[in-house]
């Protein structure tokens, strides 16, 4: 009988998992924006005003433009992600800010996000289990289509967890 409930729990569970997923692609759909993350530091804080000031200032020169997502990926073992396609307005955005940040003196980018190395991605579903990551792949399997939207906001951000400590519009 517990064997039982236990069994009944873990598929509720994979079923809010599938309709949370469903909820996060059906938001990408419906706001056809995003926020576009151009900045993971290495925990380092120090510099944290000037970079702000730095994307503000920077923000002030681009303008919107275009994104079509087009492939779903995974980032293993955890991270699905919808993947747009690496046009020229986002990837000047992203050297842009790596140009600038260079020239901070003692600023240490991760690899993955510096030119050539970046993968530009939408993160839907983070911190999934194995049996989640399947569910995931199958749902979108089955779900996904090409999403066409535009980048309208530039932000500056941490990670695990994401949280977005300044967001400037784009023109």
């Amino acid at each position: 009988n517990l064997g039982r409930r236990a069994e009944m729990r873990m598929q509720e569970e994979k079923k809010l998992n599938k309709a949370k997923l469903i909820v996060a692609i059906i938001l990408l759909v419906i706001t056809i924006t995003v926020v576009i993350t151009t900045l993971f530091l290495n925990d380092n804080n120090e510099f944290e005003t000037e970079i702000i000031e730095i994307v503000d200032n920077m923000s002030k020169t681009w303008n919107r433009f275009p994104l079509q997502w087009v492939s779903v990926g995974q980032f293993m073992p955890y991270v699905v992600f919808l993947a747009p396609v690496l046009n020229e307005e986002l990837y000047s955005v992203a050297a842009d800010v790596y140009g600038e940040l260079t020239e901070l003196g003692d600023v240490s980018i991760r690899n993955c996000y510096k030119p050539f190395q970046w993968l530009p991605h939408t993160t839907l579903a983070k911190m999934l289990t194995q049996d989640e990551m399947i569910d995931a792949v199958k749902l979108l399997h089955n779900q996904f289509g090409v999403i066409k939207g535009s980048a309208t906001r530039v932000a500056v951000a941490k990670t695990n967890p994401h949280m977005d400590i300044a967001v400037f519009d784009l023109k």
